[in-house]
């Protein structure tokens, strides 16, 4: 087997998990250790994570990632550590308002993110925002009026939240319905199960596009990668590349798709299972 020449992985339910103070809010030790080696011996190691860039920096930083990383679905394509962009990819300010307007019309929860902050309206707080903000590590910025908000700002991705399949279907119809020139993709986090997350980013932007531009700037081609995530949202670009794999607390469709790939599944995140997937592979 060939040995990858680049890592891309998603963060939460692959490096993190749901044990606090093992591997949540960040990385078990073991695990920064070797992504840190890993990236020293020339590997490019690079996150491509639905989270904001605030909320995974500190990981960026402790593993030593010196690269080019993806945000927000891949709203951002950055690097913290020398404050880099290559891209930042805001919504159309008309499209975030009609599905903002018709989210509050129906009672959903969402949030607004720009490339540093983001926003909940008071009146839309709820459990979730608690719950959310201990994941991303940052509280949002109350507001009393989210259009207006909108309408003074650049929106990178608009999140809504899930508690139930319906309540899912339901924020699909607005979005989907809404025929805003936007992407929808959804994502789950193991500490706030079953909570689902819907990442709307801008038309063409999502975690395949973050991949391309990290390897077209490394100039590193899919086929020469691994991609690692635990559900179908990282699918978008782990399809692309030469070497897949997933952990056994990813979705039952993630894993039977990979495996129908031809790619590897490793052992749960909370046993550290990215380390088994880096072995299987040679690194």
């Amino acid at each position: 087997m060939n040995t990858p020449k680049a890592v891309i992985l998603d963060v939460d339910g692959v490096i993190t998990g749901s044990k606090r103070g093992y591997n949540s809010p960040n990385p078990h030790l073991d695990v920064i250790n070797k992504l840190k080696e890993l990236n020293a011996s020339g590997i490019k190691v690079s996150l491509n994570t639905g989270k904001p860039a605030f909320g995974m920096e500190k990981i960026v930083r402790d593993c030593d990632l010196d690269n080019m990383h993806g945000a927000d679905g891949g709203g951002q394509v950055f690097n913290p550590l020398n404050g880099k962009y290559l891209s930042i990819n805001s919504i159309p300010t008309q499209d975030v308002l009609t599905i903002a307007e018709k989210l509050s019309e129906n009672s959903c929860y969402f949030e607004i993110y720009t490339t540093d902050k983001y926003f909940v309206e008071e009146s839309n707080q709820s459990d979730i925002t608690e719950m959310h903000a201990e994941v991303i590590h940052r509280e949002p910025e109350l507001v009393s009026d989210i259009l207006d908000t909108i309408n003074n700002t650049k929106v990178v991705k608009l999140l809504a939240v899930a508690k139930s399949d319906e309540e899912r279907e339901e924020i699909k119809k607005i979005i989907v319905g809404s025929n805003a020139d936007v992407k929808l993709s959804w994502g789950t986090h193991p500490q706030t199960a079953p909570l689902q997350y819907g990442v709307t980013t801008r038309k063409g932007i999502s975690k395949e596009s973050g991949a391309r531009e990290i390897l077209e700037y490394s100039n590193i081609k899919f086929e020469e990668t691994l991609g690692v995530g635990d559900s179908m949202h990282d699918w978008q670009f782990i399809e692309h590349c030469g070497f897949k794999a997933t952990l056994a607390n990813a979705s039952d469709e993630m894993q039977q798709t990979v495996k129908s790939a031809g790619g590897y599944i490793g052992p749960d995140i909370d046993e550290n299972g990215i380390l088994d997937i880096l072995k299987y592979f040679g690194l």
